[in-house]
């Protein structure tokens, strides 16, 4: 009987011995994948820093919303044949874009995001010289925006928007306000009204406006922060571009020049620059 007993204990033993020990028999399953937001889309505004408050005086007189007067473009036949060759090597290519006077002579690319570009050429070789890059909300196949943002790094050689930084004389400004957005959508010149020394996150980026007034306030600001003033007259349903890269004054700094298109057929409109003695600083 006790023989039993001892044959039965031992049994026992062995079949607790073949079950895996609690905790160990397989990793612990790892935490559900976090889902990043998903960036907006572009008729959406991103989040963006709150501006600082614009004075009250400086606010425009409100205007009546505009039915959308920007119609969609069609892409010109021409272009296509004219800009083959860089379409063929990069299909991001969106525009060229030439400023007189500075080494500025590149052709400019759409990226889904605001990295790749920074860290890669038009040939999409890694390169710290990037490349000439538009906005992301600013997609090609709708070109009329009223805000378009184009970006490219400083390089202390002068390259990409380094030689940017000439526009911060005023006399080259006066002989060079004009330059021109080559598109495939037609050639576009714009004429400068502001150049902007600001910190990065300051709201100059801003690409949507609920109405003429509102795009009209963002303007005034603009002018308001900007080095130089200028009289050009701007209206509610003309459209900007803005050219923005590093800038080192001070820390995440950004240097940008904020341009206004001008008509089809007009190469320059009459206007006077001069050193904004009442430039206001909100940061």
């Amino acid at each position: 009987m006790r023989r039993r007993f001892l044959c039965l204990l031992l049994f026992l033993a062995t079949l607790f011995s073949l079950l895996p020990a609690s905790g160990c028999a397989t990793p612990p399953e790892p935490p559900p994948e976090e889902t990043s937001t998903p960036a907006p889309a572009p008729s959406e505004t991103p989040p963006a820093p709150t501006p600082a408050p614009t004075p009250p005086e400086s606010k425009p007189p409100a205007i009546a919303p505009t039915p959308t007067p920007w119609s969609k473009p069609s892409i010109l036949p021409e272009k296509l044949v004219q800009y083959a060759d860089w379409i063929e090597r990069n299909d991001d290519f969106t525009a060229w874009l030439t400023i007189p006077g500075t080494v500025i002579d590149y052709p400019v690319v759409y990226g889904a995001d605001y990295i790749y570009y920074c860290d890669y050429n038009f040939d999409k070789s890694p390169s710290k010289y990037g490349a000439v890059f538009i906005d992301y909300r600013n997609t090609p196949d709708n070109p009329s925006w009223m805000h378009t943002i184009l970006f490219a790094h400083h390089m202390r050689d002068g390259s990409m928007f380094g030689s940017l930084k000439k526009l911060k004389d005023l006399d080259f400004l006066r002989e060079h306000p004009v330059f021109t957005y080559d598109t495939l959508y037609g050639t576009r010149r714009y004429q400068i009204f502001a150049v902007l020394i600001v910190p990065m996150l300051y709201n100059y980026y801003q690409v949507d406006f609920d109405t003429p007034a509102d795009f009209l306030g963002f303007v005034d600001h603009m002018r308001e922060i900007s080095l130089f003033s200028s009289d050009l007259i701007l209206t509610g349903r003309d459209e900007i571009i803005t050219l923005s890269t590093c800038w080192y004054d001070f820390k995440d700094a950004r240097f940008a020049v904020q341009a206004v298109r001008l008509p089809d057929g007009v190469d320059r409109l009459p206007a006077t620059y001069e050193v904004n003695a009442d430039r206001k600083t909100y940061w």
